[in-house]
């Protein structure tokens, strides 16, 4: 079970928690197997992640960690944290954020 982005939820992956909307209705159910229609209404809906059975993604501290391992990915990622700044408070900023640190790290891993 993981948190993972919608933007990469992949039809026949199975929902581990219900996922409602911001108004608090339920979109769907745990245990819903997912296909094309409704990972197309999540993110409709503007929903950011969700829980899924056998899936995970690198949090933003486990990402950092990776990248204070040189001084090029520390410098990278301070880089990226300036551009940023001040904007932690919202949701959907942190997550591009570290989604953009994810993208750099497999980048120059590869």
């Amino acid at each position: 079970m993981g948190r993972v982005t919608v933007s990469i939820l992949k039809p026949g992956m199975v929902l581990s928690e219900p996922v409602f909307n911001g108004y608090r209705q339920q979109l769907a159910e745990a245990s819903t197997i997912l296909n094309k229609r409704i990972i197309t209404v999540l993110q409709t809906w503007g929903v950011i992640d969700v829980e899924v059975q056998e899936v995970s993604e690198p949090t933003l501290q486990e990402i950092e960690e990776q990248m204070s391992t040189t001084m090029a990915l520390q410098q990278l990622s301070a880089m990226i944290d300036d551009r940023f700044y001040g904007a932690d408070q919202h949701q959907f900023v942190s997550e591009l954020r570290r989604l953009i640190k994810y993208d750099a790290l497999q980048n120059i891993e590869s």
